[in-house]
């Protein structure tokens, strides 16, 4: 191969192989092999590790959240760190991409035929190209794409639906991105069908339905959108009913009655959002009465918000009373955890040598700057602790006063300032005895008064 680098026949291998079965795939499946079946770099040349960075690295990318992406594109990278000197680091790295490697990917995706594999190059190639070489996109690669997403979606084993799913919808954002209305129509369609499918099987119907219901792009006609309303009106029959045991899902329901409002109050519906309402209080109402007190205590919050936003104050209240009592009930089933943390009394007067100084002013300073939080130093924390315990940074954490939810804190991704305060307090807590030894010592060194803090 020209251009500098040369692909190691052993990858070249595995991506004759997979482009031959015409069965699903997935672009993990591909990733693996190709890692699998790469020797030792250090036997390779030069151009060989260039090949093999050009040939895996389109695998290797990983669809961004939102605009999540550090290089400002839809694909972004599967890991990032920062390194020792604050430098951001990225797995894949795709500083070694240029003209050269998105030729390469534009060539694989015109000339191989799975569409899994033509769906990564194609894709790879139209998404990184302005950021690379800052060239105009190739609409061939697009449409390319385009195609391909759309028969990736149409595998029916196994029956991955997420990933049918997010197939069809970049299909779209693809077609629409370049204005292609075949496409548009053709992606549009396979959404509506995998959107039935969702609904029947309960699960990701979200995603077939935000990608419809307010994309002007998608060209949804009235009908169509009626549709996807009335499909979601169903749904909510379904996991709002309290005698279907084995279909009550008060949190689908949350998630329907949260996307139908918006509608509702869009085309100027407000009768309709305080009914959805209405069904979204007695679901909760009715999961409480499953629950233990202090499951019930966090519950009914939900059941006073949503009688409240349905317009009934009475239910609202009784709600608040009924959670109040709940909340009294689980104060007396709590037990206490407690831990014991030893401070060594040297280890204190050493900390306290370093703090209280002779100078009242340098003293002053010196506690500030030992105990006043930094936003930047919480974050860090905040992201190691992520790593250590991925569960804990994705649940939502609730604060309870004594007689209310005082407070959610919601994942460590969808809220930031949620979890920065709530770390500061845990973090300033967990310095308080080291802070009241400073203090005291202070104040006794010093005669300290409120006046001089």
């Amino acid at each position: 191969m020209s251009s500098g680098f040369v692909v190691p026949a052993a990858l070249d291998a595995v991506i004759r192989s997979f482009d031959a079965d015409p069965q699903y795939l997935n672009h993990h499946a591909v990733f693996q092999a190709l890692q699998t079946a790469s020797p030792d770099p250090a036997a390779w040349s030069d151009a060989e590790r260039a090949g093999a960075y050009a040939e895996t690295v389109p695998f290797a990318l990983m669809p961004s959240r939102g605009d999540t992406s550090p290089w400002g594109t839809y694909f972004g990278p599967m890991a990032s760190w920062e390194s020792k000197d604050g430098a951001k680091a990225y797995s894949p790295d795709i500083s070694g991409v240029d003209a050269h490697i998105l030729a390469y990917w534009s060539d694989r995706a015109r000339n191989l035929t799975h569409p899994t594999l033509k769906a990564r190059y194609a894709d790879a190639a139209w998404d990184m190209t302005t950021c690379v070489s800052g060239a105009r996109r190739d609409p061939e690669m697009a449409r390319i794409a385009a195609d391909a997403y759309l028969a990736t979606a149409s595998f029916s084993s196994p029956p991955n639906l997420h990933r049918r799913i997010k197939s069809a919808v970049r299909s779209l954002q693809l077609a629409a991105l370049i204005g292609d209305q075949p496409r548009i129509g053709a992606a549009r369609n396979a959404l509506l069908g995998l959107h039935r499918e969702a609904v029947d099987q309960c699960s990701r119907w979200w995603l077939t339905f935000d990608s419809l219901i307010d994309n002007k792009r998608a060209g949804l006609s009235d009908v169509e959108r009626q549709g996807l309303v009335q499909s979601l009106e169903d749904l909510l029959v379904i996991v709002s009913d309290s005698n279907g045991p084995k279909k009550f899902n008060p949190h689908d329901a949350e998630s329907i009655v949260k996307r139908l409002s918006a509608h509702y109050r869009k085309i100027g519906k407000p009768g309709d959002v305080r009914r959805l309402h209405t069904v979204l209080a007695k679901a909760f109402e009715h999961f409480a009465s499953l629950a233990d007190n202090m499951l019930a205590s966090v519950v009914l919050q939900m059941a006073v918000n949503a009688y409240r936003d349905a317009g009934l104050p009475d239910d609202s209240k009784r709600m608040r009373i009924l959670m109040e009592q709940k909340i009294g009930a689980t104060a007396d089933e709590m037990v206490p955890i407690t831990a014991e943390i030893e401070v060594k009394g040297e280890d204190m007067e050493k900390f306290l040598a370093s703090v209280v100084v002779d100078n009242p002013l340098h003293t002053l300073v010196h506690l500030a700057a030992e105990f006043l939080t930094s936003r930047p130093g919480i974050e860090k924390l905040i992201d190691e602790v992520a790593k250590t315990a991925p569960l804990h940074a994705h649940l939502t954490h609730t604060i309870m006063a004594a007689d209310h939810v005082a407070a959610k804190v919601g994942s460590v991704d969808e809220d930031a300032n949620g979890r920065v305060i709530n770390q500061a307090a845990m973090s300033f807590g967990l310095n308080s005895p080291w802070l009241d030894r400073a203090l005291v010592t202070a104040v006794e060194r010093h005669a300290l008064t409120p006046r001089d803090f």
